[in-house]
């Protein structure tokens, strides 16, 4: 007799577990819903302003000139000089 009321305890112990487990699961993806809609691109808001520079906050460094020489090859695809021998 003993042994028959603790098997119907433990079944609805399992059966409240199971549906606290599906509450709990309901309740976080309607939250992860409301935050993967409240960060969607269509929803967030961009500003544009413009800072206009000043001549003391711009600084030109070294500049540089490269070059590098490239020639048409027979075929009539050009192509680094260095690449043509």
């Amino acid at each position: 007799m003993k042994e028959r009321e603790d098997v119907g305890t433990a079944t609805q112990q399992l059966a409240n577990a199971q549906q606290r487990l599906a509450d709990a699961e309901a309740e976080f993806k309607e939250e992860t819903d409301k935050l993967e809609a409240s960060t969607a691109p269509d929803e967030l808001k961009i500003t544009e302003f413009s800072i206009p520079a000043k001549k003391s906050d711009i600084a030109v460094g070294n500049v540089v000139l490269a070059w590098s020489p490239w020639r048409t090859g027979s075929d009539g695809i050009p192509a680094p000089a260095t690449a043509l021998g």
